[in-house]
């Protein structure tokens, strides 16, 4: 079987698909560079296909949408179950075939620890930007980071394994990346005392100060229930749903899930959001009747805040 492709993948096969969907009619895209790199444009145009196609509309590119753009998926994982016991005595032929290969013992630490590898590199590359500052408070700013995926599958504990083993991998680092992204779209900064010099400073305009260090969980208040185990077990097994028996996938999804909350509980709680830079000026400040005042401005954070 070919492997499943997502974004942030590349290789031939992408390129596959690229020439495919370029074929394909009505897009409301422009044509694809087939560079053979999955894209924010190469997933947009796979979600229209799919969607125009009647097929689960979730960015994968599975042995469903590549039949459905012309793609040879190769060999499959292997026949099911052979017959019964003998003639008249074995089950007639059921709705469908039996469950597939069962995953190796694999599967749930090569995934878990890659997890743990790809938010080690996210937080050296995240960012929190656009805080506004008033006076000592800080609020609001977006934080922004790679996704997850990618750097989860070019870790050994993923890029290493075959067949169905690789297989609930992916769609396993697939359902963590949006999960992940759905936390990290909530992050804001909530009205805390970030800059106590910015309280009464004696200047026009006030140079750029870091941020009081604040834990992760400070900045994400619902970070606990968004990074659940339940949540990553829903979203890995919509991720393998139509490309893994369903009960295989529930199994092995619920037994990484069990493992990633503890994990980003406790990332929440140790990592420290640091050098947030604020800076401002001071709109009443007027010598000498005025000699400080509040501080309006605002901060951002350069990679490498998140320790």
């Amino acid at each position: 079987m070919a492997r499943i492709l997502m974004r942030g993948m590349r290789g031939s096969d992408v390129g596959d698909v690229q020439r495919a969907l370029n074929q394909a009619n009505d897009s409301n895209f422009p044509a694809l560079a087939e560079d053979n790199i999955f894209g924010p444009k190469t997933n947009a145009r796979v979600l229209e296909f799919q969607r125009d196609n009647g097929l689960k509309a979730d960015g994968l590119v599975g042995p469903k949408t590549r039949a459905a753009l012309g793609i040879p998926d190769g060999p499959g994982p292997g026949p099911g179950p052979g017959p019964g016991p003998g003639p008249g005595l074995g089950p007639g032929p059921g709705p469908g075939p039996g469950p597939g290969p069962k995953p190796s013992g694999a599967v749930v630490p090569g995934v878990v620890a890659a997890t743990r590898d790809a938010f080690a590199q996210w937080k050296r590359l995240a960012t929190l930007l656009g805080v506004v500052v008033t006076g000592p408070v800080a609020n609001g700013g977006n934080l922004v980071g790679p996704p997850l995926a990618p750097l989860m599958l070019a870790d050994p504990g993923i890029s290493l394994l075959k067949d169905v083993d690789r297989t609930l991998a992916f769609a396993a680092a697939r359902g963590i990346d949006l999960t992940f992204l759905a936390w990290q779209g909530t992050v804001k900064v909530p009205g805390l005392p970030w800059y106590p010099p910015f309280a009464a400073f004696a200047g026009p305009v006030a140079p750029p100060i870091p941020n009081v260090p604040s834990p992760l969980i400070a900045i994400s208040p619902t970070g606990t229930t968004l990074l659940s185990a339940f949540k990553f077990k829903l979203s890995m097994v919509a991720s393998a749903g139509g490309v893994v028996d369903p009960a295989t996938a529930d199994q092995t999804m619920g037994a990484i899930a069990q493992q990633l909350e503890p994990f980003f509980a406790s990332a929440l709680l140790t990592t420290m959001v640091t050098n947030v830079m604020g800076t401002g000026a001071v709109p009443n400040f007027a010598p000498p009747a005025v000699p400080a005042g509040p501080v309006i401005g605002t901060a951002s954070q350069t990679p490498g805040g998140m320790q």
